[in-house]
C-alpha cells in the first residue's frame, strides 16, 4: 500500500533521549525536498557544507575549499589566483621522490612530456633552460 501525506513517523534523534518526535509523510518530504533542492536548484546557495558519495567528494561552505578523494579533470584548465598572498599556490606532494609535476605538449603520451619536477628537486627539460642567474648548486 503506497504511502499518503497523512500518515505518520516517529522519529528519535541520533543521540536518543525523549521525547520522541512524530511527523507526517507530508512533512518529511517537505524537509528532504528543500534539502536536494538547496543542493541541486540552479542559483541556491547553502551556507552548510556538501558531501557526495559519502566521503569522497566535500564541497565547505565556510572556507570555500573542495576535498575529492579521486582525480580531479578540468578541461578547461586550472587557475590559481592567492592575489597578494604568498600562502597561496599550487602544492604537490609524493614521498617516493621518483614522481612529480610534468607538463606535456601534444599529448599526455611519454614522449610528449617537456618539462618534469620531481619531488627529490631535481628537474628534466626537453629543450633548453634558459636563467638570468642561478646561484649554487650542481649544473
Amino acid at each position: 500500500m503506497p504511502l499518503e501525506g497523512t500518515d505518520l513517523f516517529v522519529i528519535q534523534r541520533q543521540t536518543g533521549g525523549s521525547p520522541l518526535l512524530k511527523a507526517t509523510a507530508t512533512q518529511l518530504n517537505s524537509y528532504v525536498s528543500k534539502t536536494l533542492n538547496e543542493v541541486t536548484l540552479k542559483g541556491n546557495n547553502s551556507n552548510q557544507d556538501i558531501t557526495l558519495g559519502t566521503d569522497k567528494i566535500t564541497l565547505d561552505a565556510g572556507a570555500g575549499s573542495i576535498t575529492a578523494a579521486g582525480n580531479i579533470l578540468a578541461n578547461g584548465g586550472v587557475v590559481v589566483d592567492g592575489g597578494s598572498s604568498l600562502s597561496t599556490g599550487l602544492y604537490y606532494r609524493d614521498d617516493s621522490t621518483s614522481y612529480g609535476l610534468a607538463l606535456y605538449s601534444g599529448g599526455s603520451a611519454q614522449k610528449n612530456r617537456k618539462v618534469f619536477i620531481k619531488t627529490d628537486g631535481s628537474a628534466l627539460f626537453a629543450g633548453a633552460l634558459e636563467a638570468e642567474s642561478i646561484d649554487g648548486g650542481t649544473y
